[in-house]
Order: structure tokens, then C-alpha cells, then sequence
């Protein structure tokens, strides 16, 4: 494992659950060991999903559209994750994961305390977020496995049977998730429910796990912004230092000086996956509001002291810096908290009508 600091917490745990490689140079037959461990993981939670959707299909055919809706909860959130699980594990994110480490490599091996302030900064920011939405992970998957336990203590196996022509019939008994089998689930409860608990686990963990290490990603180009910020506000210091150190003069100096660019159990599932769309437009909203404070930035310096090319290339400079980054969901919308705000007006409306229909 490389010496991260901003994606520690994230490369460890992903490796943990197999969505990122390790390099064991001295035993390499560890790598080999867990490349097989990581694809036996995907292979389960696709299988796991495909049950689901095979549960709603039947669901269908019998016209229970309760179950279906119940379904759909897990099922549509595990669908997601399985795409954010196939880009970790992608080429272009490796060498995104790479470009980090270089950038990370550069700024903590170098003079500046200012920026490795905001970069320290940006990695406590990072960590704190981390860890407190995996410990909301751990509290909002607990119950999908508490109601079936409790419910199977409290109620022994003979009232789940009963006799129909001299044979035994196996009644429906309580699952964490609605999935499709092969067999009798309910005759073979417990092997059902032991399988369901292993893939479960892979998936809460497959989701919180990418939604965090993406986040960490947002975070870092969060910190990015704010370094050129603080950059182009001490672009005359640096050049400065630039020009005393490598003995040249100064406007020369300015054209070198770089940087970088159940009710209450529904109510807390409902509030965990609130969360976790807001926090990805939240610092998706953040990287748009950072990235109008480039510009802000570059006129915060004395660009009026510096030689006319680097004046119009300034000029330049502050037009691009006018459009805002912005992430944008494929090709349809950006992120931004204005964008979730409408998203939850939408779906609120839709869930009005809804319960007006069917009252």
C-alpha cells in the first residue's frame, strides 16, 4: 500500500473489500490471492442483483406491488453501486489515484507551510467526513439484519410450518432483502438468510465505500482550487523567491512561477440516503463556488506591477476563469445543491400525488 494521506482511510478500505489492488512485492502470491477474492466479491453482488430484479419481476406477475416498492428500495441503490463499483476499479481511475499521489508528493515535499496548511487542511476535512459517514453506513445497515433475527427469536420455527394433505408447508418467514432463489428459500431459511447477510455486507459496503472514496476525489479538487487561489494571490511573493533563488530577473521569474489546478427505521434510511446525495452536490456545489474564486483571486494580486504579456495573459487567465467547473450527471444536469433542492421538490410532488390517488 503507497503513503497516502489524503486517500488513506479510502485505499485501505477498499482493499479491504477487494475494489482496489494490492502490491505485495515480497509475496506476490498474496496479489494473485486477492485479485480472485476481489472478483469472487463482484461476481456475488451482481448475482445478488440480478436475484432482485428476478423478485420484482415475479412480484409483478402476481400484482404485489407492495413488495415491489420494498424492493426497489435496495435494488435500485445496489444497480447504482455496482456501476461505481466497476469505475473504481477502472484504468482511468488508477491513474487519476496515481496523479494524486504525484501531486500530494509535491506539495508535502516542498518549502510552502502555506499550502501545506490548506492541503493538511483539506485532508482533515477529508477523514472527518470519511469516518462519519461509515459509521451512518453501519447504523442504517444493522436493522435489515436485526428485524429478521428478532423476529425468528421471538417467534419459534413451528409457527412457520404447517401441515397441507400430510406434507409440510413452509410459510413466509422474515429476510433482510427480497431475493430471488433457486430453491425454496423458506424451506432452507437458513442457508437463504446466512447468504443474504454475506452479500448484503459486500454491498453496504461496496456503497459506502465508493461513495466516500468519489467524495475524497471532489475533496482533493476542493483543495486543488483553493491552492491555486492562494497562488495567484502570492504570484508576485513567489515570483520574488523564484528570482532570488535562481538568479534571474523577476518579470522573467513571473513567467515561470507555476501551480496547480419500519417507520423509524424508514425515517433513517430515508435520512441516510438524503445525506448521501447531499453530500455529493454539496461539494459539488463547492467545486462551481471555488472555481469563480480563481478568478476573484486574480485580481486580488498587483497584477498592475507586472509587464504587459503577463498582464494580457492574466486577461486570459480571468475570461476562462469566469465559467465555473462543474460535474454533471452524464449529459443531462450539474450538480448542485439548487439542482437537489429541485430534485426533492419533484419527488415530493410525485409522492403527493401519488397518496392522493391511492388514498
Amino acid at each position: 500500500m503507497e503513503n497516502d494521506k489524503h486517500l488513506k482511510i479510502n485505499m485501505v478500505t477498499l482493499a479491504i473489500i477487494g475494489l482496489w489492488p494490492v502490491n505485495c512485492k515480497r509475496y506476490t502470491y498474496l496479489n494473485k490471492m486477492h485479485a480472485f477474492y476481489s472478483n469472487c466479491n463482484v461476481i456475488c453482488f451482481l448475482l445478488f442483483i440480478i436475484t432482485e430484479h428476478c423478485e420484482i419481476y415475479f412480484s409483478r406477475a402476481e400484482s404485489n406491488y407492495f413488495a415491489i416498492a420494498n424492493n426497489l428500495t435496495v435494488s435500485l441503490l445496489f444497480s447504482e453501486t455496482f456501476i461505481k463499483v466497476m469505475i473504481c476499479r477502472s484504468e482511468q481511475i488508477k491513474k487519476f489515484v496515481k496523479q494524486i499521489r504525484m501531486t500530494e508528493k509535491i506539495i508535502l515535499d516542498g518549502v510552502d507551510r502555506s499550502l501545506k496548511k490548506i492541503y493538511l487542511d483539506t485532508i482533515q476535512s477529508n477523514n472527518k467526513l470519511t469516518i462519519s459517514f461509515l459509521c451512518l453506513t453501519f447504523f442504517s445497515a444493522v436493522p435489515f439484519y436485526i428485524k429478521p433475527i428478532a423476529e425468528t427469536i421471538l417467534h419459534p420455527m413451528e409457527n412457520y410450518t404447517i401441515i397441507v394433505d400430510n406434507q409440510v408447508v413452509y410459510l413466509e418467514r422474515p429476510l433482510p432483502f427480497n431475493s430471488w432463489f433457486p430453491f425454496d428459500k423458506f424451506k432452507y431459511y437458513y442457508i437463504s438468510f446466512g447468504m443474504q447477510v454475506v452479500v448484503g455486507c459486500i454491498g453496504a459496503c461496496y456503497t459506502s465505500l465508493t461513495d466516500v472514496f468519489f467524495w475524497s476525489l471532489m475533496i482533493f479538487g476542493l483543495g486543488q482550487l483553493r491552492i491555486v487561489q492562494h497562488k495567484l494571490i502570492n504570484l508576485k511573493k513567489d515570483a520574488k523567491l523564484y528570482a532570488k533563488q535562481n538568479n534571474v530577473d523577476e518579470n522573467i521569474a513571473l513567467k515561470y512561477t507555476d501551480f496547480s489546478i419500519a417507520q423509524v427505521f424508514a425515517i433513517e434510511y430515508l435520512f441516510a440516503i438524503l445525506i448521501q446525495m447531499f453530500i455529493f452536490y454539496w461539494y459539488a456545489n463547492d467545486i462551481i463556488i471555488e472555481s469563480m474564486k480563481v478568478a476573484e483571486a486574480v485580481w486580488h494580486t498587483d497584477f498592475y506591477e507586472f509587464p504587459l504579456d503577463v498582464q494580457k495573459d492574466l486577461i486570459i487567465f480571468m475570461m476562462r476563469a469566469q465559467k465555473p467547473l462543474t460535474l454533471k450527471v452524464g449529459p443531462f444536469y450539474p450538480i448542485s445543491t439548487t439542482t437537489a433542492i429541485s430534485i426533492i421538490k419533484v419527488s415530493y410532488s410525485y409522492v403527493a400525488l401519488i397518496n392522493q390517488v391511492y388514498k
